[in-house]
């Protein structure tokens, strides 16, 4: 199933230009769903002075492989960036994407990092976005809940400071590995009118998740996520890049990359594009009037 996929992208789905030189390597995680839309974002951005685009998933790579036969290598998903730590790059252009950015921290603090010239597109929103959307949603909120760990904690202060910025009331806790997360998000969902989700695979996770929204319906507070699948199992909405949106803007990097472009891309960015989700029942359960995903979309823009 994975090598299929990888090998239909690699005779039909890619570019030849008869006049470029250029080679990218998209080394993925894997070849499931969301790698395979992250390629397809990817190919709707590449310009032709990229000359062969090559994907494929690290669980079919040998180590004899040569990477400094490509000009630029595309490292999507951890384990692609796991992969490549331990290997060689000497003349690669490296861009590491979809990659959460509290993973992106234990690759650089560990010396995971490879290419003399990285770049970096987290997967994570800016936490200023979480709060423009609270305020575009929900203008006649006074205070918002944040429960967060070591993790998420990376980006309390952003959301304190854009809080402020806009009026709004932080009720936040910071919460140990070892208190139950129920427990901690009890006094926050008493004290603030909604509860913002950051991404934090030891909080927020399949096994929280049902008692995470249990615990917002008892309370009657809305949840403000970080994905569309919190949005369809009871969170109010969410704000999050998909897939392809990643595979886009990831092209853009390599585009001027190779094209060598006046303005050269950020080491470490966020996503420019990103997608809104509304849950429309919880809103109506909940009394509250919601613009539509599209058009927080374009306010917050």
């Amino acid at each position: 199933m994975i090598r299929s996929f990888l090998v239909t992208f690699f005779i039909v789905g890619l570019m030849f230009s008869s006049h470029a030189h250029a080679r990218l390597l998209v080394l993925s995680s894997g070849g499931d769903k969301l790698y395979q839309r992250f390629v397809v974002g990817l190919n709707t951005e590449i310009k032709e002075s990229v000359g062969l685009v090559e994907v494929l998933a690290v669980s079919n790579l040998s180590d004899t492989i040569n990477l400094d036969e490509y000009d630029a290598i595309v490292v999507a998903g951890v384990g692609a960036a796991k992969w490549l730590a331990d290997k060689k790059i000497e003349k690669a252009h490296v861009v590491y994407t979809l990659l959460p950015q509290n993973s992106f921290a234990w690759l650089e603090q560990n010396s995971k990092l490879v290419g003399f010239d990285q770049h970096t597109l987290y997967l994570d929103q800016p936490p200023d976005r979480y709060v423009r959307l609270v305020k575009q949603a929900l203008p006649k909120l006074k205070s918002l809940g944040l429960v967060f760990g070591d993790v998420s904690g990376v980006h309390a202060e952003a959301v304190r400071a854009a809080a402020t910025e806009k009026g709004l009331g932080l009720v936040e806790a910071f919460v140990s590995p070892k208190v139950k997360l129920v427990s901690a998000l009890k006094p926050v969902l008493r004290d603030s009118e909604a509860l913002l989700l950051l991404p934090d695979p030891y909080f927020y996770n399949r096994r929280t998740a049902q008692g995470v929204l249990l615990s917002s319906v008892r309370f009657k507070r809305p949840l403000i996520a970080y994905s569309e699948s919190y949005v369809k199992a009871g969170a109010l909405m969410a704000i999050f890049s998909t897939p392809e949106q990643m595979g886009k803007q990831t092209a853009e990097m390599v585009n001027c990359i190779i094209d060598k472009c006046r303005k050269h891309p950020d080491e470490k960015t966020y996503p420019k594009y990103f997608s809104v989700k509304v849950n429309k029942f919880v809103a109506r359960q909940l009394g509250f009037e919601i613009k539509s995903a599209e058009e927080l979309e374009r306010l917050i823009r």
